[in-house]
């Protein structure tokens, strides 16, 4: 009895082990799984390196297709710059040659502005202005002042109007603006009459009717605003009593320690007149050298 209960128990101890164990068909089944899981996965690679290489493939050739577009447009760029360069070289010569051609005729201009202003002196050669003499109603200037100016230069006052050509007053607006007598214009016949009148006005005043009457060469408005230029060097070569006279139509001669020097231009006289400024400082004589005489005018 015992026995045939201790063999039913070892049989249910061995169905309940068996029961708790898996069995033979399901330890098979799980690799079968498992396999397919892998050939899945492989298959998903390989299309996944497949659509890579694809696109990889397709991004190279849009990358090539760029980059000769852009290499294309590089070349395009580089003809252009080179064409630019070229225009631009020939556009410098050209304005090279432009500029050396306005040059020129700058210089052909200066060079007749300087001849037709010597053409106006030597037109004026044998002129004066006689500055300051009252306008008269119905004034005969020649019968005036011829005996005027006879007795001034100490001439015959018969002989004396054969030496004058012809006198007039000169058109002024500055003059009427400012109320003041017009200019009077003598033309000698001779350059010899009307340098002794001029040389006569540095030792003598002209008094007519007790106003005093400047004379003055008859000089063209170009010349005497160039003049004006000079200005500053005039007033201290008069201060320092330094002897000067103008040039026929540009700039000064000076006379320095026994030498002649021609300033011609406004660079020329600002270094001369450093030059001497120093040399008179140092010297303590700020007033004026003496040794040189007196300075020129017109």
């Amino acid at each position: 009895m015992a026995s045939g209960t201790r063999k039913a128990t070892a049989l249910n101890q061995v169905s309940a082990t068996n029961h708790r164990r898996p069995s033979f068909e399901n330890s098979v089944k799980l690799p079968e799984s498992y396999e397919a899981l892998l050939e899945e996965m492989r298959r998903l690679q390989a299309e996944t390196n497949a659509e890579i290489f694809r696109s990889s493939e397709g991004v190279k050739r849009e990358f090539k297709v760029e980059l000769n577009e852009v290499s294309s447009g590089l070349d395009k760029i580089n003809e252009d710059i080179n064409k630019i360069n070229g225009k631009m070289k020939s556009l410098e010569l050209h304005t090279g040659k432009m500029e050396k051609k306005i040059d020129e005729v700058k210089n052909d201009l200066l060079e007749d502005q300087e001849q037709i202003l010597r053409l106006q002196l030597k037109q004026r050669e044998n002129c004066l202005k006689l500055r300051g003499l009252p306008e008269k109603i119905n004034e005969n200037l020649y019968t005036e002042l011829s005996p005027i100016l006879a007795k001034f230069i100490d001439e015959s006052e018969i002989q004396f109007p054969w030496e004058l050509d012809r006198i007039y007053r000169l058109n002024s607006h500055i003059a009427k603006l400012k109320k003041l007598p017009r200019d009077v214009v003598v033309y000698f016949v001779r350059k010899q009459t009307r340098n002794l009148v001029l040389q006569q006005s540095y030792k003598t005043k002209l008094l007519i009717d007790g106003n005093e009457i400047m004379i003055l060469k008859d000089i063209p408005g170009k010349i005497l605003k160039r003049r004006k230029d000079y200005n500053f060097l005039i007033d201290k070569l008069k201060k320092y009593e330094i002897f000067f006279k103008w040039e026929e139509i540009e700039g000064v001669q000076v006379t320095w320690k026994q030498k002649k020097i021609r300033l011609n231009s406004i660079e020329k006289a600002r270094n001369f007149l450093k030059d001497i400024q120093k040399e008179f400082e140092r010297d303590g004589d700020g007033d004026g050298g003496g040794e040189e005489g007196r300075g020129g005018s017109d």
